[in-house]
């Protein structure tokens, strides 16, 4: 039996600082990744790809559950779309970082643009993280305290 991801238990100001941290992080491993594969260290690419998928759990989890849902419960699915948009992409995310590992594993060759589109994939949606989601998380959940003091649960 696989035990539940859950988001943790921060504040949201906490969790946001921590949320930007990681994309700092993932950054970096971002860019190991695509200069391993540059080089042709497929093994290494592949093994690169599947952590970096696998770090990105918890960090989807809490993006997922304490923002995503903090953005429909105050704005409806409707209003929420541009979030849903953005956290939609960590499917495709998924979706490409197992496909390079796999191929690096067996089909090297049949790579190609794979790892740039990657890279520029995840930078593009940290970006739209960073600039218009967190922004726009803090902007509603300070709306929803000052409107509702003792309605509103700081901890997700």
């Amino acid at each position: 039996m696989s035990s539940r991801i859950v988001a943790r238990p921060l504040e949201l100001e906490e969790l946001i600082v921590l949320l930007s941290e990681e994309h700092q992080e993932l950054r970096k491993r971002l860019s190991e990744l695509v200069d391993v594969l540059d080089k042709k260290d497929y093994t290494r690419g592949a093994e690169l790809a599947r952590e970096f998928d696998n770090s990105t759990v918890q960090h989807i989890v809490d993006e997922e559950n304490v923002l995503l849902r903090l953005f429909i419960d105050a704005y409806g699915r409707k209003g929420a779309d541009d979030a849903i948009k953005v956290f939609q992409q960590h499917r495709t995310m998924h979706k490409l970082a197992d496909t390079i590992s796999k191929k690096a594993m067996n089909l090297p060759e049949k790579l190609g643009s794979m790892p740039s589109e990657f890279d520029k994939l995840v930078r593009s949606h940290f970006e739209a993280e960073e600039k218009r989601i967190f922004p726009w998380a803090l902007q509603t959940h300070q709306e929803i305290r000052k409107n509702d003091p003792k309605g509103v649960s700081v901890k997700w």
